[in-house]
């Protein structure tokens, strides 16, 4: 190997002249060790950093480097930029997939848009991981199935605005107010508006982010430091 050439390199289509190096990203170890196995099985893949959180993936790339990153979503940070990007500008042919607990299209298209390749749901079946991992490792994006349509809608809308930014000044004061736990008519007195009015900005906000209940929109706005 040259002086200047990346380990990298040596993978063309998903297939390395080494073991493929797993860099693995979950609160839980057991996830982390049942996910090792698997990648090992099926791969023939070394983990060469099993951590709990983005910090310890990012100084696990600074040691050495990888071919694949598997994290759970919660080690993104915001917009992903705690992880995928400095791991990306860390290890430029790195291929990241992220896992994400639910449906909503806004964190599969946070997670893409930061750069990662993948994005799958804890519901995924085995078999759903082991194509995501062929798929990134050939160079091209997998999404789940289940948010699949409304993460090409954002992706392919020429621009179009997604997430927090999609919101109105409005929508984004109705969801802080209410993820604060303020009731809906409170909310209402804190805008100057009516209660038809700010149940309507929450029914936008909902749709525009892909949720489904007061837990959904709680979940969000603390995973995207709308509250704390």
């Amino acid at each position: 190997m040259g002086a200047h050439d990346d380990p990298n390199d040596r993978r063309c289509l998903g297939v390395s002249a080494a073991p493929l190096q797993a860099v693995l990203v979950d609160e839980y170890e057991l996830a982390r060790v049942g996910l090792g196995r698997v990648l090992a099985d099926h791969a023939g893949a070394a983990v060469v950093a099993s951590v709990g959180d983005g910090a310890a993936a990012l100084a696990a790339l600074h040691r050495g480097p990888a071919d694949l990153l598997i994290a759970d979503h919660g080690a993104l940070g915001p917009n992903g930029a705690a992880l995928i990007q400095p791991a990306l500008a860390l290890r430029p042919r790195l291929r990241i997939v992220v896992i994400g607990a639910h449906e909503s299209a806004h964190h599969a298209t946070q997670a893409l848009e930061a750069g990662a390749h993948g994005y799958l749901l804890r519901t995924s079946t085995l078999a759903e991981l082991l194509l995501a991992v062929d798929v990134v490792l050939q160079g091209r994006l997998h999404v789940s199935p289940n948010v699949n349509q409304r993460v090409l809608e954002g992706l392919g809308s020429g621009g179009s605005r997604v997430g927090l930014s999609a919101l109105s000044p409005k929508e984004l004061a109705v969801l802080r107010s209410l993820s604060s736990g303020t009731s809906l008519k409170g909310c209402a007195a804190e805008l100057g508006v009516s209660v038809s009015t700010a149940s309507t900005y929450r029914s936008r906000l909902m749709e525009k982010l892909g949720l489904r209940s007061a837990a959904d929109m709680f979940r969000f706005a603390m995973e995207n430091g709308v509250v704390r």
